[in-house]
């Protein structure tokens, strides 16, 4: 009989090892989930943080692609306007002789 309980000591004993060491290795997995969890939840911030400025740039860029076809549109109609007037100060510098 004491050598039964004492077997069943050992394999208690054993278990109880190894429920020690399963314990560990949760403890250990718990905390890198939480520090992934918290990665994660950082990367998530800084990913909609990317977002809203890749968005604000968009909107400047398609705001200064407006302003520059806005500026060649008006220079083309100051060029026109100087090859006009080009050519009416030569037609009356004609008539005048």
């Amino acid at each position: 009989m004491t050598e039964l309980k004492q077997k069943y000591s050992v394999q208690i004993e054993a278990l109880n090892n190894d429920l020690d060491q399963i314990r560990k290795v949760k403890s250990g997995l718990e905390k890198t989930k939480s520090h992934l969890e918290s990665e994660n939840a950082e990367l998530d911030q800084e990913l909609k943080q990317m977002s809203s400025a890749r968005n604000e740039s968009d909107r400047k860029r398609k705001q200064l692609e407006s302003q520059i076809l806005e500026l060649q549109a008006r220079y083309s109609e100051t060029d026109k306007n100087k090859q006009d007037l080009g050519e009416k100060a030569m037609a009356m510098q004609v008539c005048h002789y």
